[in-house]
């Protein structure tokens, strides 16, 4: 800064320049900017979508996994979306208890919803949420990571027909079956088995 030193008549007779040390300034402002690259480099790598959403509901930033899990060309498409239209109509009272349950400080996990797409049709997904303060404590917005769960749905349902099928299969077999590999310490047997053996069924 500089300021113009004048005698009592008022001529200019020199100047005062006054110097300030930008080092840490600059300094921190670097490590700000790396560490926002950082997070933005996390960010649009992370295989989960992730959005970032203001403390009016709204969506104010998404990585590209959240947007083709939503069916959308880029992830500007869901920019300004209320996050809430993400949720299927029958799970959205739900979310909103939950996130007044993590507002109010509960430690809540993964909440699984069925959710929207695009096109409208649904899926399911496992959601947290984190919440965004301010440094004087108020809610500044939220940080919202979402899995597709829709595989390991599938792969649950086959297992568990798999399962239906073999004791069904087991249990109406007409004659004695004796299958010791069913639990660590015990067996399975069906019934004509237990029958001729007089064991109960699961006899250890």
């Amino acid at each position: 800064m500089h300021e113009p030193l004048t005698d009592k008549p008022g001529a200019v007779v020199g100047v005062r320049v006054q110097a300030f040390d930008a080092t840490r300034r600059q300094a921190a402002e670097s490590d700000l900017r790396e560490s926002e690259e950082r997070f933005q480099r996390l960010f649009n790598a992370s295989p989960d979508g992730v959005v970032v959403i203001d403390s009016n509901g709204r969506i104010r930033d998404a990585n590209w996994a959240q947007a083709r899990m939503y069916g959308h060309d880029s992830p500007d498409d869901l920019i300004g979306v209320k996050a809430t239209l993400l949720v299927a109509p029958s799970c959205r009272a739900y979310s909103a208890q939950i996130m007044q349950r993590r507002l109010s400080g509960e430690e809540i996990p993964p909440v699984e919803y069925e959710l929207v797409r695009k096109d409208g049709s649904t899926f399911y997904g496992e959601t947290l949420a984190t919440i965004l303060q301010n440094p004087d404590g108020t809610v500044s917005g939220y940080i919202c990571t979402t899995r597709d769960t829709t595989e390991r749905r599938r792969a649950e349902a086959a297992l568990w027909e798999s399962e239906k099928r073999y004791r069904d299969l087991f249990d109406g077999a007409a004659e004695g079956i004796f299958d010791p590999r069913w639990r660590a310490r015990c067996c399975r047997t069906t019934k004509p088995w237990r029958r001729c053996s007089a064991m109960t069924p699961r006899e250890r």
